[in-house]
């Protein structure tokens, strides 16, 4: 039933599962099959948006409520059905106008955190996103009580109320926005306090935080007063938790002066190549320094939008091969060879993987990407490794990527081969590591530590593991054979997956027995993540990146 569902709303989408619910009340004789259709609509568009629903899932609310009022506003005899319809005029009112709402709200709001004398959040009353639930909740009450046929006059009464805290909403970002200049102000003169020497500066989607939380630490090693700039509000109360340092989110373009003209703000430090960095690149006496999430063959790696920023920090010489060998050129001049500090904690070993009795190997697959083009996840042919590992008498530590979920056919079959894992565990006793237990409970430096071998896609985990010096396979699922590794430089120090799995056997006997590149590898940890003692890693990028922090821009070469 589950895989049906998927299935239709990955075909239909969420309006064509509102229309059909629509068609099946208006034309079908038993409307039960209306009910079932949008009751689904409707519950995977709370789960959907629930976290960012305001304006979201429009149409098909709007489609669920026409199908039930047509359907049941008809039979009803008793005058209730006046209040039937003011409850659903009201609520289709909201619902229509939700977008404006959340813009208003959005534009109002000034969120700061960890600044002395600036209150966490000035804005509004209560979170705009609870109108979204509250509109959920008509649609789903509007829906029981008409087809229960219970008197409907509550109805209009909630739907009553549901419109005062609109209202409510909207008058209160009235008065914020009148007073905004006044608490920019405020937040301009204690920021100046603060003396911020560079900005750590974020714009992604929800569950991109990964991204920014791995060099946080790294930031707080340059020993430098620094301002952390969110574009967008989800992340706010994680990131605020996760630093010491202000955090402010800026959601308009303007919003931005008021942080990038501190007075001795010399940096600005991006992790991803975001769509809306080019806001505070347009600063011209800032140094932009590009850090990006991770080190790896695939192209974000080597995205021609790099070139925007002043200085592009890379793990190794392989960070500045990697633009030019694919055709992307910027001056070598604006390249920072400092490592990648993030490995700093991983166990480096010189012990031979044939001499270790009871393996542990760590499967890390990669995400399908946004387009077909970047998607190298091993997940659909994963169940024949995973069957060969459990026959070798391995233990198994299975690691999601944070954004498996957004594709629901990875997200099943994550779910089987965690199934496959959990009933060796039943049969053997061995205490494999999967769900929240491996991605959760574990970092993954702390998953690296624990394997003995490492099994991956096309991923910037791959780079980090080869710090350990332990052996690892990469899969190709862009199923280029014998051009893998000229594609994929780093795939010459890996044991390589056909994308048929043809080949299990005797990559698993490499990599778990003879480990024949142990050498070649070796080679590769320096080409990839630079020649810096262990003792002492990650100072080549504290360094640097203190350097630039000090510097003013003019003086910058």
């Amino acid at each position: 039933m589950t895989r049906r569902v998927i299935s239709a709303v990955k075909l239909f989408g969420l309006n064509g599962l509102g229309i059909a619910s629509f068609l099946l009340f208006a034309l079908s004789p038993g409307v039960v099959f209306g009910f079932l259709v949008g009751a689904v609509a409707i519950a995977i568009a709370w789960y959907r948006y629930r976290r960012s629903g305001m304006g979201k899932a429009v149409v098909v609310r709007l489609l669920v409520l026409t199908g039930v009022i047509t359907t049941y506003a008809p039979s009803l005899q008793d005058g209730n059905d006046f209040w039937l319809l003011a409850a659903t005029a009201l609520t289709m009112a909201v619902v229509v106008n939700e977008s404006i709402v959340s813009r208003a709200v959005g534009k109002a709001r000034l969120a700061v955190a960890n600044l002395d004398g600036i209150s966490a959040r000035d804005e509004v009353v209560f979170d705009r996103q609870l109108i979204f639930h509250a509109d959920i909740g008509m649609v789903v009450l509007i829906g029981a009580f008409a087809a229960a046929g219970l008197p409907s006059w509550p109805l209009a009464l909630a739907a009553g109320v549901v419109c005062v805290g609109v209202a409510t909403l909207l008058l209160d970002a009235r008065r914020l926005i009148g007073k905004k200049a006044e608490t920019w102000a405020a937040f301009r003169s204690t920021l100046e306090v603060h003396d911020p020497a560079f900005a750590v500066y974020f714009s992604g989607p929800p569950g991109g935080l990964y991204q920014l939380s791995m060099w946080l630490p790294y930031f707080e090693r340059l020993g430098l007063p620094y301002v952390v700039v969110l574009r967008e509000g989800h992340s706010f109360n994680t990131i605020r938790e996760l630093t010491n340092a202000p955090v402010v989110q800026c959601t308009s373009i303007a919003s931005l002066d008021n942080v990038a003209t501190m007075p001795n703000l010399h940096a600005a430090f991006y992790v991803n190549n975001g769509m809306k960095n080019s806001h505070f690149v347009k600063y011209r006496h800032i140094t932009h320094i590009q850090l990006l999430h991770g080190d790896s063959d695939k192209p974000p790696s080597y995205n021609p939008v790099t070139g925007m920023y002043d200085r592009i920090f890379v793990a190794g010489r392989a960070g500045v091969d990697r633009y030019a060998n694919h055709g992307v050129h910027i001056p070598e001049t604006k390249f920072d060879v400092v490592g990648r500090p993030q490995v700093e904690t991983i166990d480096v070993t010189d012990a031979h993987i044939g001499d270790k009795g009871d393996k542990v190997v760590l499967y890390a697959p990669t995400w399908t990407g946004y387009s077909e083009d970047v998607n190298y996840c091993s997940l659909p042919a994963a169940r024949k490794m995973l069957r060969r590992l459990l026959d070798r008498d391995v233990t198994v530590i299975l690691r999601e990527h944070p954004y498996t979920a957004k594709n629901p056919e990875s997200a099943r079959q994550l779910a089987a081969l965690q199934q496959m894992l959990d009933a060796d565990t039943r049969a053997t006793g061995r205490r494999h590591l999967f769900g929240s237990a491996a991605s959760v409970d574990l970092t993954l430096v702390e998953c690296f530590n624990r394997a003995d071998a490492m099994i991956s896609d096309v991923s910037g985990v791959v780079s980090d593991f080869l710090f350990s010096k332990k052996p690892f396979a990469i899969t190709d699922m862009v199923d280029e054979r014998e051009e893998f590794i000229e594609t994929f430089p780093l795939a010459r120090a890996a044991y390589v997956f056909r994308r048929d799995m043809s080949n299990v056997d005797d990559v698993l006997d490499q990599l778990l027995k003879v480990d024949p590149l142990e050498a070649t590898r070796r080679q590769a940890r320096t080409y990839y993540l630079g020649d810096y003692p262990v003792e002492t890693y990650a100072e080549a990028f504290v360094e640097r990146a203190r350097h630039y922090a000090v510097t003013p821009h003019e003086l910058v070469g």
